[in-house]
């Protein structure tokens, strides 16, 4: 009788533990739900909160993190990034010109990431091996085309022309402002 006794207080007491890992889920779920309604509320009473956050600098964290555990290798791979950020900017480049300098510096990361990992061909190829580098090529093929896109992307938002406005001045003297746009002669940004 008494093991019977034994088995059920081990229930009971599992029980309780299940209970009490449940309230914690449920404590845990309130505060993350507070913080999202929060959140949402001070985006829609501020549309200008929005510029503060850098989502690509948080992505990028997240994917060090990823990549290794070690402090010491992430900020190797922050300075890479900072410095090719640095390489690509100018002292006029406008915010979304620096958004897209900084998607061009992470997909370079990941390019060099991914040649990084290639296996290469080995002296034996059998099916196994085959389908290693068959993935890899198709890999490295992606994060390439990714990179190529985002330099694209910030060659064509380089040539975007500034908007011309008109200032008048006086007596009928009519000033335009603004820039043209930076493409060759003869071509259409």
């Amino acid at each position: 009788m008494t093991e019977l006794l034994d088995a059920e207080q081990m229930a009971e007491l599992m029980k309780a533990e299940q209970d009490k890992l449940i309230e914690g889920a449920h404590v845990e779920m309130d505060l993350k739900l507070k913080q999202a309604s929060d959140l949402s509320k001070a985006y829609a009473s501020d549309p200008e909160l929005w510029k503060l956050d850098n989502l690509i600098s948080i992505a990028t964290k997240n994917l060090f993190q990823r990549l290794t555990s070690d402090i010491a290798l992430q900020a190797t791979f922050t300075a890479s990034v900072q410095g090719m950020i640095r390489e690509l900017s100018e002292a006029n480049d406008t915010p979304l010109i620096r958004r897209y300098i900084e998607v061009v510096a992470v997909c370079w990361f990941r390019y060099q990431v991914a040649q990084g990992g290639y296996p290469g061909v080995q002296h034996e190829m059998n099916w196994a091996v085959y389908k290693v580098l068959d993935f890899w090529d198709r890999h490295l093929a992606a994060v390439q085309g990714q990179y190529l896109k985002a330099l694209d992307a910030l060659a064509r938002a380089k040539r975007l022309p500034l908007p011309v406005f008109q200032v008048n001045i006086a007596d009928k003297q009519q000033v335009n402002v603004g820039l043209v746009s930076k493409a060759t002669k003869g071509k259409a940004p």
